[in-house]
């Protein structure tokens, strides 16, 4: 009887050990991310692989002086 009771103790100080273990890693956890600006020229170049020059026409508005 004794020793399935250091047993079990022993078992629950091994789980609560790794609980709180478990517990600290996961709140003290950090992450470090840079953004970077530039200022200035920003040059852009837009690819559209399926745009169709004749089907354009058809959408884009006319300026018939609005």
């Amino acid at each position: 009887m004794k020793k399935r009771l250091m047993v079990t103790l022993a078992a629950s100080a091994l789980i609560g050990a790794l609980a709180v273990g478990g517990t600290v890693a996961y709140l003290t956890d950090n992450e470090v991310a840079q953004n970077t600006f530039t200022i200035g020229k920003v040059q852009i170049d837009l690819l559209e692989p399926a745009y169709v020059v004749d089907n354009a026409k058809k959408y884009a508005p006319e300026s018939e002086g609005c």
